[in-house]
């Protein structure tokens, strides 16, 4: 995973901890950012085919979720075939606009404080464990730890950006 150009996750340059740090900071950064939005802007997309802050939101606990029982099965099983998953499918089908924003928020922190309890206590030999990506290429667990990060920092910037972009249709 190399550097995100558009968040500026640094991909497999970031170490662990701050990786770690960025699942275990989601839910307050989050928190800070839909907290005084009112109900119309949280749901509204900023355009059709980018998704409303709640949208992001919800998805990246769904998807921190994910990558956590990628990890379980990385470190129960050898090797394990880790399949893709339809996101976009996922949000429609979850209708994650409709969704209560503190219904979101508590799934977000339930999400992240899972994942981060789990890989906290792991022996260090446990991070280079690999399950087989949809690709075909090996898929660690501290690879797996940095890819949800990288969620969590990239979904980050899309709500800061897709809040402000609502913002300002409104206010025309």
């Amino acid at each position: 995973m190399e550097r995100c150009h558009v968040c500026g996750f640094e991909g497999d340059a970031t170490p662990i901890a701050e990786a770690i740090g960025a699942v275990a900071g989601f839910p307050g950064v989050v928190g800070g950012l839909l907290g005084g939005t009112y109900d119309g802007a949280l749901r509204r997309r900023p355009s059709p085919h980018v998704w409303s802050a709640l949208e992001y939101t919800a998805h990246t606990g769904e998807t921190v979720a994910w990558y956590q029982q990628r990890i379980e099965r990385v470190l129960t099983e050898e090797q394990p075939q880790l399949l893709p998953f339809d996101w976009d499918a996922a949000c429609e089908q979850g209708r994650y606009r409709d969704l209560p924003l503190t219904t979101v928020l508590k799934a977000v922190l339930r999400s992240c404080a899972g994942l981060v309890s789990r890989v906290q206590v792991m022996e260090p030999a446990a991070w280079d464990r690999c399950g087989i990506g949809s690709d075909g290429s090996a898929r660690s667990v501290a690879v797996l730890v940095r890819r949800a990060a990288h969620e969590a920092v990239h979904h980050a910037q899309d709500i800061r950006d897709g809040l402000s972009r609502v913002q300002e249709q409104e206010r025309r």
